[in-house]
């Protein structure tokens, strides 16, 4: 009876927004906190938070969703000072008696499945939270049987939307082995139906599984159901894979059947390709950024993989002075081990500012292939272009400013496809727009790997006039 009372009222579009308004059985009773009270988790609850979170007390961005009439937002910021905590509930009347009742914090009315778009602006950037908490929110998102699912998906992967790279998704969940004398089991939430909507192989990591969290005896799931006292409860404590995490797998060597780290080789061209086009854009010709009465053309790599084109460029090139980077540190250690007379070191794409010395110029910056890699990070995780445009502004602020520019080969093109002849969208989509200027655009065959026979282009871009030039 239970179940059926549990799933036929789920069903309601409007069941907690009844539930919560005063004359509802949620909005009759005073705070009340499904599944375990702050200070029922183990060790008196403190201690568990502060671990299950990561940090100290410090100044960090806390996301809550599904907080209903919990005193779970109070006791983390009584726990975490210095964080700034942010409640949401889809019921409108439960944000109004919280907005009371705590008016130090802050609620706001906005859909765990559609986070990007109802929480209110400003609060719902992507890759803004250290820490996003689910106590019983996909347990009730589940509980419709007609599209539970797909709902639990699109809150899942709203959630990775939001978290930083790291960040930690703490779910707290009703396990579904209950004592038949206390429970009913049949319940659609809990961690055993959850855990299939996480993907841990490519975007999260595990950091801790606790299945047996016990509850005081004979204590309620929530007001609606004072008969239902699940013996257990789970916790799922998972962290955001960083987007590069496939890549640190790759140069690791998880990938292949005998676990060997990958040898030296080039995507999309060889030096071979390259090197007229270095010659003429670095030294040799009246188009080249270097001055004749300059001697040395500092030079940067972003995204160097474990290419042996470094090598073979000072080889060619003595009065190159290179400096290569990637944001895998097992691909900077591998570089470092086959070419110990390279420059290089671990830095992120999107803030080079950040990661290089602040005096740093550069007359050229090249790129094989790491635009595309923000491409597919952007379009499978945001829809957008923000990393690539980011990145991009970075490199514009590490060019010298009279005559620094950016070599970038590239295969993404506005149709999605790795060969044609439309122009990539670097160029289309975001350099242009920017005010970047083309001051070349060449479509090369490549000559390795799969991609051999494959069309790829090769940019030579100028960063906006207007560009900030002082570090």
């Amino acid at each position: 009876a239970n179940k059926r009372r549990w799933e036929e009222e789920l069903k309601k579009m409007d069941f907690w927004e009844d539930e919560y308004a005063p004359s509802g059985q949620l909005g009759q009773n005073k705070n009340f906190d499904w599944f375990l009270k702050f200070d029922e988790f183990p060790g008196g609850g403190k201690k568990w938070w502060q671990d299950a979170c990561g940090y100290d007390d410090k100044e960090r961005r806390i996301l809550v969703i599904g907080c209903g009439h919990s005193d779970l937002s109070k006791k983390l910021k009584d726990t975490f000072s210095a964080a700034r905590i942010i409640s949401i509930d889809s019921s409108r009347n439960c944000i109004e008696r919280m907005k009371k009742t705590e008016s130090d914090l802050e609620f706001y009315v906005a859909d765990a499945t559609n986070l990007m778009h109802t929480l209110p602006d400003g609060l719902n950037k992507a890759e803004s939270y250290d820490t996003i908490i689910d106590k019983g929110c996909l347990d009730a998102i589940l509980a419709y049987e007609n599209n539970g699912q797909n709902e639990a998906q699109r809150c899942i992967k709203q959630v990775r939307r939001l978290l930083k790279e790291t960040g930690r998704f703490i779910v707290v969940s009703c396990t579904r082995d209950h004592d038949e004398d206390l429970n009913f089991d049949g319940y659609q939430g809990g961690s055993p139906a959850c855990l299939k909507f996480f993907n841990f192989e490519e975007d999260w990591h595990i950091i801790d599984r606790q299945d047996s969290l016990q509850a005081p005896k004979n204590r309620a799931m929530s007001p609606l159901h004072p008969d239902v006292c699940p013996l257990t409860y789970s916790a799922l404590i998972i962290q955001r894979q960083p987007p590069w995490s496939d890549y640190a797998k790759y140069y690791r060597g998880d990938y292949d059947p005998n676990f060997k780290p990958p040898l030296p080789h080039d995507a999309f061209f060889s030096f071979t390709i390259l090197e007229p086009f270095f010659e003429r854009w670095c030294f040799s010709s009246n188009q080249s950024v270097i001055e004749k009465k300059q001697k040395i053309c500092y030079f940067l790599e972003v995204g160097c993989g474990n290419s042996p084109l470094a090598s073979q460029l000072l080889n060619r090139f003595p009065n190159i002075r290179y400096l290569g980077t990637d944001v895998v540190p097992e691909a900077i250690q591998q570089q470092r081990e086959r070419y110990p007379q390279l420059d290089l070191r671990v830095a992120d794409a999107r803030h080079l500012t950040r990661d290089l010395p602040s005096s740093s110029y550069f007359d050229v910056v090249f790129d094989k292939g790491t635009a595309d890699a923000l491409f597919l990070y952007d379009d499978s995780i945001h829809g957008t272009n923000d990393h690539v445009k980011v990145y991009l502004d970075e490199i514009s602020h590490i060019l010298h400013p009279d005559h620094g520019i950016f070599l970038v080969a590239a295969c993404a093109r506005q149709d999605g496809i790795l060969h044609g002849s439309q122009a990539p969208r670097i160029w289309t989509n975001v350099a242009h727009p920017a005010g970047w200027r083309l001051l070349a655009h060449n479509q090369l065959q490549s000559d390795v790997g799969a991609s051999n026979d494959r069309t790829f282009d090769f940019l030579v871009l100028r960063p906006p006039i207007s560009t900030t030039t002082t570090r």
